[in-house]
């Protein structure tokens, strides 16, 4: 129940909306441009919004602003889309204040669409007709007289989000068909929010006997991470990943075609460093709600809380099939728990210890093994309740392109200020690629992924040597992301390099001297003082007590400083040091 106060702020934003629309047959208060900008080469709505107001999230309130302006006054724009608007073209600067409840503004909440509804609902685009589910599942007639084929469609799951732009809450719904044989053919589904109900928009074909590893819906755009047939793969066992990105086209949801990406093979790299809490023993035993169980990956090891008592184990993946595991032996503290903790504890361990495989259930960690009657149960885990501090950082800041280090050379970008990325809140990139202007949709974790999907561009002929082409087309090859001194890192797929940009505004200062504490492993630690001034940059170390001064070398990914005798490789907050070949200092973590 809204409370009192809530209500009230309803109230009052809803008089200044109706002292902004046009009622007829009723006087109107007019809304009042502080000020009027005519765009020029080069303005996006949120660097205007920056100018303006020093905040460049309220873009949507100048283009709300002109089109009101616009239904009375030709001179004004039409402004359809946020990433589009034209050179010569006028606009409205409402005051701040005004600009500020003109961006809360939204439709009325239509309330989600209910998981009841949409396993009972219509879907189309899987058959030439639509089918309906009962109770999350299609039967359609044999295929002949007699025949055991027919063909049969099931709910996986669903997610939420705006695909349409009205506001309210959307869902995207995944499907699986099967009309006999082996294959296992997915879709994706969206169901648009109609006063809570839902209207089926179309489902596409997604890929035969797939995994879904990640999945969000960011800008009206559904993107998804998922495996994909690589070389050396079957087509039941595709072990590659790739993404795909989906969205709305006239009324129905179409796949967004884009540049053809590089497949990249599953390793335990996708595991290290993940953390994940029990869902399910198995799909008939749900775990215990007041008891927490978690599995972390680091490097070939394996540990966790199995509710009670914490264990440790290493664990193995197979050369060709990378979903085969092998886990154990496991070890575990034997402190004395009560039931039911104990018998969940027991049961959690020995499933783990006896793994077969994993793989992934869209975002969930699913670990397979062999249960009592011979076939297989599975664990399935959950990843945490994302922390978006890391992924707030990208936006609200132009960051411009000064580097690329990739395993071949280090690069100093020259005229960065004419290659620079503004992230924004709803999903979408900016993008200055030297004299063209592009945009992309992106998706962040708070884990450091980071996927782009590159959008349209200008198509002017840019000067021999630029280097904005190639910007974009980098971008669409992000796997992640991490920050190092104030500047942003973008990591490249498959070690193929790293993009370094540094806020627009502190680009020409001077090189800045920061230092850090490091604590690692057997109880040593040192300090680190790094001095940022391009490919000179170095960082003065104090190992032992004794003073050392590394330059900066070419990485393929994060950060690297050194002599040939000794080398320090940074990454985000973590990083080791080498002494001739040798790893002196491991697992070194500041939190400085």
């Amino acid at each position: 129940m809204k409370s009192i106060k809530q209500l009230l702020s309803i109230a009052v934003l809803a008089l200044v909306i109706a002292s902004l629309i046009p009622v007829a047959g009723q006087a109107q208060t007019e809304l009042i441009c502080e000020s009027d900008v005519i765009v020029q080469d080069g303005d996006w709505l949120s660097t205007i919004a920056e100018q303006a107001y020093g905040d460049p999230t309220l873009y949507g309130a100048i283009a709300y602003a002109t089109n009101l302006k616009a239904r009375t006054d030709s001179s004004y724009a039409a402004i359809d889309s946020h990433d589009v608007i034209e050179p010569g073209w006028k606009l409205c600067l409402p005051d701040r204040v005004t600009a500020e409840e003109l961006e809360v503004i939204a439709p009325v909440d239509a309330g989600t669409l209910a998981v009841d509804r949409l396993i009972n609902a219509a879907y189309s685009g899987i058959y030439d007709d639509p089918v309906t589910l009962t109770e999350g599942r299609y039967e359609g007639e044999p295929f002949g007289e007699g025949a055991a084929s027919r063909p049969i469609v099931e709910y996986i799951s669903q997610l939420y989000g705006d695909l349409d732009g009205d506001g309210v809450e959307d869902a995207v719904v995944f499907l699986v068909e099967n009309s006999g044989g082996t294959g296992n053919f997915v879709y994706v589904a969206a169901q648009l929010n109609q006063n809570g109900a839902p209207v089926d928009a179309g489902a596409v074909w997604i890929e035969d006997r797939i995994q879904i590893k990640s999945a969000a819906i960011q800008n009206g755009q559904i993107m998804l991470e998922v495996t994909a047939e690589g070389p050396g793969d079957a087509a039941c066992c595709k072990s590659h990943k790739t993404n795909k990105v989906y969205t709305l086209q006239n009324g129905r949801l179409a796949e967004v075609a884009g540049a053809a990406q590089e497949l990249v093979k599953i390793s335990a790299a996708d595991l290290d460093g993940t953390t994940w809490t029990l869902l399910e023993l198995s799909e008939e035993q749900p775990a215990l709600a007041d008891t927490e169980v978690t599995l972390s990956f680091a490097g070939d090891q394996l540990s966790g809380s199995a509710g009670c008592n914490n264990y440790t184990g290493s664990f193995s993946l197979g050369a060709d099939n990378p979903f085969v595991l092998t886990a154990g032996p496991i070890a575990a503290t034997k402190m004395a728990c009560p039931n039911p903790s104990l018998n969940q504890e027991n049961a959690y361990l020995n499933a783990l210890q006896s793994a077969a495989q994993w793989g992934y259930e869209i975002g969930k960690l699913a670990i397979y093994y062999p249960a009592a009657d011979g076939s297989y149960a599975r664990l399935l885990l959950a990843p945490p309740a994302a922390d978006n501090s890391a992924v707030d950082m990208l936006t609200g800041t132009t960051w411009q392109w000064v580097r690329l280090t990739d395993p071949m050379q280090q690069v100093d970008i020259e005229q960065p200020q004419n290659h620079t990325l503004t992230f924004l809140p709803d999903g979408t990139i900016q993008i200055q690629a030297d004299c063209n202007r592009a945009t992309a949709a992106y998706s962040a974790g708070a884990d450091g992924s980071l996927a782009v999907q590159p959008g349209i561009s200008t198509l002017a002929a840019c000067p021999a040597g630029s280097r904005g082409e190639e910007l974009v087309q980098k971008l669409g090859f992000a796997a992640g992301y991490f920050f190092q001194d104030g500047h942003l890192f973008i990591d490249m797929m498959a070690d193929g390099g790293t993009l370094e940009f540094s806020p627009q505004a502190a680009a020409e200062t001077a090189a800045e001297t920061t230092i850090y504490t490091y604590q690692c492993d057997e109880g040593k630690s040192f300090t680190a003082e790094y001095t940022d001034a391009g490919p000179d940059g170095s960082v003065n170390l104090m190992l032992d007590g004794q003073p050392l001064t590394l330059p900066r070398a070419i990485s393929g990914s994060g950060a690297r400083y050194s002599n040939d005798q000794t080398t320090l490789w940074i990454k985000g907050n973590e990083g080791f040091i080498e002494v001739g070949g040798e790893i002196t200092y491991q697992n070194c973590v500041t939190t400085d």
